[in-house]
């Protein structure tokens, strides 16, 4: 006799199915498998594929049935054959299993005393949640920059090993026998993980996405065509009061966005509306542009971009952050693939405000900062490596400046616990940034004199602007739009036809060509993918979709393999 099966609603996909029995036939009769689970918590839902409950412990599993070779880092996974983007599944297990772990200790009072006592003082107490990620395609291969990976990622064949170790562990620590059976109930009790919905509000649903730690999201096509990215957010509480209050940290991005708007530094977001009666808040999110890039896309690309460009960049990106400060917002997660850039203008926006400090006294606290900000614990500041909620505008400038620097040097792995601006910068550039890391928040600069410090530098070094009026063969410059690492815009008068036009001049163009082709010397193309490549998500292959050729029958050779369930 095996493992015992809990299972209401049907599988997300063949592998979860398979996963399923395969721990039924090779766990004992001791073991429960509770499958397709949904945890709430005040701030937001996580979706579980299964929780397995043994005689000493309780496990979170992650199903992944990819194919091929993965790679990645701390936040993505990439598929090598296909170049699609994933989110790292090993954030999703580790933040259920703390809000699966936050929920039993939180309902049962002896639970949490029993662990508490079963350690000295003043010690952390043990863990009775852990976290596995389950891949159960036996093609898959994994060769991620993780250290994570070693100890929370198996493969299907001798996953249970995994699960008797962890089993074993907890047993040495911890007398989890008194209370097996109340936590038994509490998980089969949990409500089950809904199903992809067809609709919602005016939008149909393409695909889903990863989730965030607030909600699922969603690809949802409006009836006018266009392409929005759908964050649902289910509110928790009985009255009124209660879904008011629940919703400060549901909507915190949301408002952080709305008030940035004008700016022009985050993506846009439309307003939010109710479905189910306003149990569920649906935001839609205008998707990046495919021809923007993140710092973190460059970086694994290994671009390496000229001095010009990184020094044009630096100083948008905190002319940005100055921005946003002066609005009041603290980002408090900065991350190089939450920085996003522009390789025509150099133009900086900012995304993931999942924590943000807001100013307003109404919008709350973000209780679950540390939990729901895996990917930017790396790149704190030292004054909030410990916890998220010391992180002040002093932390963001210290941020920004060392992903500025893990893309200047190609950082692969995780950025220095000290670090210092490289040798290679100029003198100036470098003190700028150096500034930006001190040590001590009270010793680093603003934003905004960040900034103007390497403003100065570009200004002292970048050639003298053409005098507003000069002609140009039959245009007149009228002024100076912008510049980028490949073009310089002005605003022109045509002479011939008297009309104003807008004049591009290419300054840079191996920049743009660099970002896409193959780097070279590459005897397979697929060990450099293209940045161009890594971008094509579900989210940008659903908006070519509608290209003519698509619609007139023509094969999508982008389009996501059926056995490449989205998750």
């Amino acid at each position: 006799m095996g493992a015992t099966i809990v299972r209401h609603g049907q599988w997300g996909g063949p592998g979860e199915e398979a996963t399923a029995r395969y721990l039924r036939d090779h766990l004992d009769e001791r073991w429960t498998v509770v499958c397709g689970r949904q945890l709430v918590h005040s701030s937001g839902t996580r979706d579980t594929d299964f929780i397995v409950i043994g005689p000493n412990s309780v496990t979170v599993i992650e199903e992944k049935s990819w194919h091929g070779d993965l790679t990645g880092n701390d936040v993505f996974w990439y598929d090598r054959a296909t170049r699609e983007e994933r989110g790292n599944p090993i954030n999703q297990a580790v933040g259920a299993a703390r809000i699966l772990a936050g929920g039993l200790t939180h309902h049962n009072r002896a639970l949490r005393n029993a662990l508490k006592q079963a350690v000295p003082a003043r010690e952390a107490p043990p863990h009775l949640v852990y976290a596995l990620v389950v891949l159960s395609s036996p093609d898959v291969r994994v060769s991620v920059d993780d250290p994570r990976v070693e100890r929370h990622v198996v493969y299907l064949d001798g996953c249970e090993q995994a699960l008797y170790e962890i089993d074993e562990f907890v047993a040495g620590q911890f007398n989890f026998a008194p209370f097996h059976d109340r936590v038994l109930t509490h998980v089969t009790g949990l409500s089950r993980r809904p199903a992809t919905p067809k609709k919602l509000g005016p939008y149909e649903i393409v695909t889903r996405l990863d989730p965030t730690p607030r909600g699922r999201r969603y690809v949802g096509r409006h009836h006018d065509g266009s392409i929005r990215v759908l964050l649902t957010l289910e509110r928790q509480g009985l009255t009124a009061e209660e879904l008011r209050a629940n919703d400060n940290p549901l909507l915190r991005e949301y408002h952080a966005m709305r008030r940035l708007a004008p700016l022009r530094r985050v993506f846009a977001v439309d307003p939010y509306f109710g479905v189910d009666y306003e149990r569920m808040w649906v935001v839609p999110m205008h998707p990046p542009e495919p021809t923007l890039f993140t710092l973190g896309n460059l970086i694994r690309a290994r671009v390496q971009p000229s001095l010009e460009t990184f020094t044009a960049v630096a100083a948008d990106s905190y002319a940005g952050l100055a921005d946003i400060h002066a609005e009041g917002i603290t980002h408090r997660a900065l991350h190089p693939s939450r920085v996003w850039m522009d390789p025509e203008t150099n133009r900086v926006t900012f995304s993931d405000f999942l924590i943000a400090k807001i100013a307003d006294a109404d919008v709350g606290t973000v209780h679950d900062a540390d939990d729901a900000d895996h990917e930017g614990q790396l790149y704190r500041a030292p004054e909030c490596r410990r916890t998220a909620h010391a992180a002040g505008n002093p932390s963001d400038v210290y941020s920004l400046a060392l992903c500025l620097l893990s893309w200047w040097e190609i950082h692969q792995s995780d950025p220095p616990v000290a670090p210092q601006a490289s040798p290679s910068l100029p003198d100036k550039v470098r003190h700028a940034l150096d500034t930006a890391l001190a040590m001590n928040a009270n010793d680093r600069p603003e934003a905004r004199q960040v900034a103007d410090l390497l403003a100065a530098y570009l200004a002292e070094t970048t050639g003298p602007d053409p005098a507003a009026g000069a002609r140009a063969d039959r245009y007149d410059t009228v002024r100076r739009l912008g510049d980028g690492a490949a073009a310089t815009t002005r605003l022109v008068v045509d002479r011939a036809r008297s009309r104003y036009r807008t004049l591009k001049s290419a300054n840079a163009p191996g920049l743009v060509g660099r970002l896409r082709r193959d780097s070279a010397g590459s005897a397979d193309p697929r060990d450099h993918p293209r940045p161009t490549d890594l971008l094509r998500t579900a989210l940008h292959r659903v908006t070519r979709s509608d290209s003519p050729a698509t619609r007139s029958g023509q094969p999508d050779t982008t389009a996501p393999r059926d056995d490449a369930r989205p998750t």
